[in-house]
């Protein structure tokens, strides 16, 4: 009877610790990127009374797209729905309905299509920037920024006054080998300074597809170029 009485026992033991050890796998399955996302995300800033008055956006993606959010180079905390705040410097994440906005963490990166989101240090400031060349030894980057423009009377006193806008105040940059970024403009003179090694068969590749070097996508393209010479 003790012998019957202990197997059943025994029995009821291992299925009660098989259901919690299948309820305690489900709920790590579906909490894996809930108890990161709650270790790297903050608040994000709230919208004040004023900055609704104003015009224009301060997203550089007015809609949230799905990106890839990765810690470190293969650490993958899943795929999220994003925005970048180019005038708070906050990368918006929305998340079963719930906004907040990512850490800045040195080794972050939230990769989209056909650019990602990275976290460099440039005059003693981290900020995200926005790399198109992926992870390549040379990389066209942009610090993408929203700013205030005052609003603007008109000059004949005519007509209305031009509201206060959210306006793009964008900086590229080639970023080289050694992670350094390098100021440029948007011209021939500025690009071939940087990558001017290869000034010859640059030039021969941007005139043979007729790719202008005032065009970012054209830009990124001849950087993709330089990258295989």
């Amino acid at each position: 009877m003790r012998k019957l009485f202990f197997v059943i026992a025994l029995f009821i033991m291992n299925f009660s610790w098989a259901q919690q050890a299948q309820t305690n796998t489900a709920i790590e399955y579906r909490g894996v990127n809930a108890v990161r996302l709650n270790n790297i995300t903050k608040p994000a800033t709230k919208e004040t009374i004023e900055e609704s008055a104003i015009a224009g956006s301060k997203y550089r993606e007015e809609n949230y797209k799905s990106a890839d959010v990765y810690l470190g180079a293969d650490k993958l905390l899943g795929n999220f729905s994003v925005r970048y705040n180019a005038y708070n410097d906050e990368m918006e994440i929305m998340d079963n309905g719930k906004k907040s906005a990512l850490l800045k963490e040195d080794d972050m990166a939230v990769v989209f299509k056909n650019y990602m989101y990275k976290v460099l240090s440039h005059n003693g400031e981290s900020r995200y920037f926005v790399v198109f060349n992926g992870n390549q030894k040379t990389s066209l980057v942009l610090r993408a920024k929203k700013i205030i423009s005052k609003p603007v009377k008109p000059s004949s006193g005519l007509g209305g006054t031009m509201p206060a806008t959210f306006t793009d105040d964008d900086r590229y940059y080639i970023r080289n080998l050694a992670g350094n970024l390098i100021d440029v403009k948007l011209k021939k003179k500025d690009i071939l300074r940087v990558l001017g090694n290869k000034k010859s068969e640059i030039e021969k590749f941007v005139s043979s597809r007729k790719l202008s070097y005032k065009k970012e996508n054209d830009l990124v393209a001849i950087v993709d170029y330089y990258n295989t010479l």
